[in-house]
């Protein structure tokens, strides 16, 4: 049989805000069926020892994720940048291990392919076909809805979380506020694997290594070599780098627990910004 690229899911985690627990359930789910190797979750608290975290740290073991690393402290989006980028992902991928990563928030079911449980051969597939280059996957951002277009007052343990959220719904466009307080426009598609310690931005859905932006104010985000080969989307960049763009792989499933905890996050990172 041969050898598979391990698969590694990264993703940081507030103890301190209200979560849906049943949702983190169907995540952990969703990524084990995709064939991850290992799930790391940075957990974050802004109290070392609280009751919050701790419920958090064995709830997670709980249900299935591997590896949790404590963050105490004031919670800043480039703190989390330098943690993932100088500690994390150096260990994933030091003395040249072959792996494949995936960084997703904890609203975030990402997938490649269809069918979740091809992801680690599609993955060693383009791995092996552009041994050259240093591979990242792209998606197009998707939000998931309840049957009613509106976002779901409770999620539920024993239906499958993709028939409680079957409708999806494209984002078109994308932006955020930064901290004079205007509207950026950003980068539509996600970075959603990769298999080279990138550097990541501080949103980490994006690379240091690539700048998608063509210069202009106002202008849209252009990938202008992109081509198809093999019925695959292709972006080279840096002559050492190659994007894949699949069209629907960046998955957002927000219930009413996430929904609003989200806002009350953002509200606090702006107001930290300042």
């Amino acid at each position: 049989m041969e050898c598979m690229s391990n698969l590694y899911i990264i993703s940081n985690w507030g103890a301190d805000y209200p979560k849906s627990w049943e949702f983190a359930k169907h995540w952990v789910k969703h990524y084990r069926d995709m064939g991850a190797d290992k799930i790391i979750i940075l957990l974050h608290t802004s109290k070392k020892n609280s009751e919050s975290y701790l419920k958090m740290y064995e709830f997670l073991l709980c249900i299935g994720v591997d590896r949790i690393i404590e963050w105490v402290g004031k919670f800043h989006p480039k703190t989390r940048a330098k943690k993932l980028n100088k500690f994390i992902l150096p260990e994933i991928f030091k003395k040249g291990n072959e792996a494949w990563v995936m960084v997703s928030d904890d609203d975030e079911l990402f997938r490649v392919t269809e069918n979740l449980s091809n992801t680690k051969e599609f993955l060693k597939g383009i791995g092996e076909k552009y041994k050259e280059k240093k591979i990242l996957v792209t998606s197009h951002r998707v939000d998931m809805k309840c049957s009613s277009g509106s976002v779901a007052e409770e999620v539920l343990s024993d239906i499958p979380i993709y028939d409680q959220f079957p409708k999806p719904v494209k984002q078109e466009s994308f932006s955020y506020i930064n901290r004079k307080g205007k509207t950026v426009e950003n980068d539509i598609n996600k970075v959603i694997a990769f298999n080279y310690a990138f550097h990541l931005r501080s949103g980490q859905h994006g690379i240091n290594e690539i700048n998608w932006w063509n210069g202009r104010i106002g202008s849209r985000f252009k990938r202008e070599n992109m081509q198809i080969v093999d019925g695959l989307k292709i972006c080279c960049h840096n002559n050492d780098i190659m994007e894949v763009i699949r069209d629907e792989g960046a998955f957002e499933y927000k219930d009413f627990k996430i929904e609003n905890n989200w806002y009350c996050d953002n509200e606090i990172r702006r107001t930290e910004h300042e």
